[in-house]
């Protein structure tokens, strides 16, 4: 039984009390071994050599906001700061300022459509994407043998299922 506080060795994942086995990775937390679990009271986690540990969802998400509106921010102080100044040399300063935050703004609003778009697609494949596969030989069905239904295999491996002619059908019309 692990004791308040104990953290697995293998990935770093806090264990609750009376676990005998990480709920994150499934290594044993034997108490009292130095291998199973090592207490919060003598430090940090230990996470094993080679070990990655990913950062909590909170942690992804604040790092992207932060990523995608800090220089948003930057633009907007450079901008009024830019209004209020006199010096010509600051105001070209500013101004140089704020082209770069502008900058960093659009480059990481694409970054984050084609981030999303790529994850989307990853999450959803049922889309066909890439035109329909024309080396695989298409399925068709009919309830009543006058309305048919192909089902083509798409580039990406997706399906797609839509009325056809009974001309199209081989042998159905």
């Amino acid at each position: 039984m692990t004791e308040i506080g104990a953290y697995c060795a293998k990935c770093g994942a806090r264990a609750q009390p009376g676990q005998n086995y990480c709920g994150v990775c499934g290594a044993a937390l034997a108490a009292g071994s130095a291998s199973g679990f090592q207490s919060s009271l003598s430090g940090s986690p230990v996470i094993g050599r080679g070990e990655d540990v990913p950062y909590p969802g909170e942690a992804m998400i604040g790092a992207i906001l932060l990523t995608i509106f800090l220089p948003f921010v930057a633009l907007i102080a450079a901008l009024v700061l830019r209004a209020q100044e006199t010096g010509p040399q600051r105001r070209e300063q500013l101004k140089n300022w704020a082209i770069a935050s502008g900058g960093w703004l659009a480059t990481g609003w694409v970054i984050a459509i084609v981030a999303f778009s790529s994850i989307m697609s990853a999450v959803s494949p049922s889309t066909c994407k890439g035109g329909i596969d024309l080396t695989v030989p298409p399925s068709y069905d009919s309830t009543d043998g006058k309305h048919w239904t192909g089902t083509f295999t798409c580039m990406n491996g997706a399906t797609i299922t839509k009325p056809v002619p009974n001309s199209q059908v081989p042998g159905g019309g």
